[in-house]
């Protein structure tokens, strides 16, 4: 008999073999996991919200079978799989995890998508930082728009674009990481305010760089700045409209525990230290108070996010389209309108001690008419404080036109 012939003749014996016990076992451990785990997505519990990753979860099916030509039902059917399944907070770790013991150093990106939405950097330090992707168009609308703004207005206007963690401590990113330069963004500001006689574009870049200072000015673990970003942040713009700071030593500090931030929710590593949250208190706390949603309260710190994950919305209870912030015993009597992102919210303390009202406007959601707020509640002068990254991400421009 030649080779050919005893190879076929040795298959076909093997094929004709029956499963040994400890295959058919195996099989049967897989065919149960399958039925337990499809189970579960169907009948099981139902999350609707992740502390962990801060965002809500798919907890149900839309059955809704014309939108399968364009796949939006197959991508539903996806994220509610995806959602659900047993055991996925410890899977989902595990997978960060394992990636970051393999060295990988950027989780969570999504680049294949248009626009791409980027990663999350496993940095020095213990830090997390957000990946900082060349901006598009957005950027140069928003900037041209608050510009326009800041001349139509005529009155005295202060520009605060805030660099990001990944742009002040690009010492602690990986080695050669990709990352967006924002001292870009920061002279397209500065080229579009030139020429506006009332204007001011404030350079936090020095500022806030590691080599400032013994404090670390950005959360480990969140995109925001931390107390002492903010407190600097604060002492810039109020020298800038000719106003003495209140030192920092003025305050008092308290700990509010361990903190997880946005970064945290993207990379979800079981081995990643907590921030520490700290709150500013003055000796004059107790005269401020914040409206916001047609309701007023006293103080400007929303206790009960203490309890929770996102402990940042302590500050203002987190991003309304119009804050009114009062301090009848404040230094001065000026009425500063504020246009803002989330970076403005830990700022408040410190400019709540100062001005006797800021109006905080978020554009994201405001859809009244700035001009005609300016002349009816007696604004005397206005400061822009945004992210250099929100400014790349979202559009605000439309609510200046």
């Amino acid at each position: 008999m030649n080779q050919k012939k005893k190879d076929r003749t040795y298959f076909a014996a093997e094929s004709g073999k029956k499963p040994c016990k400890e295959q058919l076992f195996s099989m049967g451990l897989i065919l149960a996991v399958c039925l337990f785990s499809f189970g579960w997505i169907l009948f099981g519990p139902k999350e609707t919200y992740s502390q962990e990753e801060n965002r809500s979860l798919t907890s149900s099916l839309q059955w809704d079978l014309s939108k399968i030509s364009d796949g939006s039902f197959q991508n539903s059917v996806n994220d509610f799989v995806n959602d659900q399944f047993w055991g996925r907070r410890q899977l989902v770790e595990l997978n960060a995890d394992e990636k970051a013991a393999l060295g990988q150093k950027d989780l969570s990106g999504n680049y294949m998508q248009r626009p791409p939405e980027g990663g999350v950097y496993l940095g020095k330090e213990g830090h997390l930082y957000e990946v900082l992707l060349p901006p598009d168009r957005t950027l140069q609308k928003n900037v041209q728009a608050l510009a326009d703004f800041a001349e139509e207005t005529g009155l005295p206007f202060y520009m605060m674009p805030v660099p990001s963690g990944a742009q002040e401590q690009a010492e602690w990113l990986p080695e050669n990481a990709p990352s967006y330069d924002q001292t870009q963004a920061l002279s397209l500001v500065q080229t579009k305010f030139k020429g506006i006689p009332q204007a001011k574009v404030l350079n936090l870049f020095d500022t806030l760089s590691l080599h400032k200072s013994s404090y670390d000015y950005y959360f480990k673990t969140d995109h925001h700045w931390n107390l002492y970003g903010a407190y600097e942040g604060y002492s810039v713009l109020t020298k800038a409209m000719g106003e003495t700071p209140i030192p920092l030593s003025s305050y008092t500090l308290k700990n509010q525990g361990d903190f997880y931030g946005t970064l945290y929710s993207q990379a979800l590593l079981t081995a990643q230290g907590a921030d520490c949250f700290l709150l500013p208190y003055y000796q004059g706390e107790e005269n401020v108070t914040q409206e916001a949603n047609g309701q007023s309260r006293n103080g400007l710190y929303w206790e009960s996010y203490l309890n929770g994950k996102d402990k940042y919305n302590t500050y203002l209870g987190g991003n309304h389209n119009l804050d009114v912030i009062r301090n009848p015993k404040a230094k001065n009597s000026k009425k500063l309108l504020v246009l803002r992102d989330s970076y403005f919210n830990s700022m408040a303390p410190f400019l709540a001690d100062q001005f006797s009202e800021i109006d905080a406007v978020d554009l994201r959601h405001y859809t009244g008419d700035l001009s005609q707020y300016i002349r009816e509640n007696g604004i005397t002068e206005i400061a822009a404080v945004y992210s250099i990254k929100q400014l790349c991400d979202v559009n605000i421009s439309r609510r200046l036109g």
